[in-house]
């Protein structure tokens, strides 16, 4: 019996030996297909839309839904400095500005428009280009204006001084020497200065 018992016990490790060896078999055998399966797939191609138009031949303007790169905006228009003059005062003003600057450089005869536009901002002054030229004592050339023929700098130096700023919008002085102690600077000739504290 007890041989028996022995070559029991002895079959029974056989069968779970087999059994142990065909569960391993199994799993090798799933885990090679997997890896074969993984294998012969290719990961999908990745085309940019012009590509793909042309790899499948469909019409040119699948292409045209690719994403586009906004264009920057544009730059605003620069506002103007000041308000808006006639052709009247446009001519007075380069008239005073050949009078009073035309041996200057381009720069210092935006300066001298500017002064005078700057004035018709000032509540110190006339509201308009024609009063602040013909206001009392205020332009030693205001007499000969009538005489006077601009030149195309001129014309281009009014036109400039609406654009860029040569002197800020608190200067509203010129002449050869300082006008008052409160200089803001020198192109040319001219001193540049700052309006009166009162």
């Amino acid at each position: 019996m007890r041989n028996w018992r022995g070559k029991a016990v002895l079959a029974g490790y056989i069968a779970l030996c087999v059994l142990l060896i065909i569960l391993a078999a199994i799993i090798s055998l799933r885990l090679s297909a997997q890896e074969a399966r993984a294998a012969s797939e290719l990961p999908a191609p990745v085309y940019s839309s012009a590509a793909l138009a042309a790899h499948l031949a469909v019409a040119p303007d699948v292409a045209a839904h690719e994403p586009q790169t906004p264009e920057p905006p544009a730059e605003p228009e620069p506002e103007p400095r000041y308000e808006e003059i006639t052709a009247e005062e446009r001519e007075l003003l380069a008239r005073v500005v050949y009078a009073e600057a035309n041996t200057e450089t381009l720069e210092g005869q935006i300066a001298v428009a500017q002064v005078v536009l700057n004035r018709v901002r000032s509540e110190s002054f006339p509201d308009t280009v024609s009063e602040v030229i013909y206001q009392e004592r205020q332009f030693s050339t205001a007499p000969i204006l009538e005489s006077v023929v601009p030149n195309e700098t001129n014309y281009e130096a009014v036109d400039a001084a609406f654009e860029t700023e040569v002197v800020p919008y608190e200067v509203l002085y010129f002449s050869r020497g300082a006008e008052n102690d409160r200089v803001w600077g020198q192109i040319g000739a001219h001193v540049f200065c700052y309006g009166y504290v009162w």
